[in-house]
């Protein structure tokens, strides 16, 4: 039976659906992992087996959605552009920045990220929102 509650993936859900995603498109395993940027180790979501590919993972479930526009922008700044910049940064041929949330945010986060984010890092976004049980 279907409910009207609407559902949303979880962090580590997230995670998982985009390596799901990344290792069936690469045919490579995708881990968590370390990679020194500038003498500095910074963790990063996914990596692949050869670390040509880098992958940052943020999901934006119902808590979310009911922040104030000032607690929204500076989640954007903090975390979201962050993990672009991280990305930026290392030395992988692939950057991708995986972004699970609904479409109105996803079109905020575009909006923010002109001109702060190169387009080296490509970003998905992925609808967070279901209204299946």
């Amino acid at each position: 039976m279907k409910s009207n509650k609407q559902q949303s993936i979880e962090p580590i859900d997230a995670e998982k659906k985009a390596k799901a995603i990344l290792e069936e498109k690469y045919n490579q395993k995708f881990t968590k992992k370390k990679i020194s940027i500038n003498g500095k180790k910074w963790e990063f979501d996914l990596v692949s087996n050869d670390d040509t590919i880098v992958s940052q993972v943020k999901s934006c479930g119902l808590r979310f959605t009911k922040m104030s526009h000032s607690q929204k922008r500076t989640r954007f700044q903090r975390d979201f552009i962050f993990d672009c910049i991280k990305l930026e940064k290392a030395q992988a041929k692939e950057k991708i920045f995986y972004l699970f949330s609904d479409p109105k945010l996803f079109t905020a986060f575009e909006k923010w990220r002109k001109g702060l984010i190169p387009h080296d890092v490509k970003v998905v976004h992925i609808n967070a929102f279901s209204d299946d049980d």
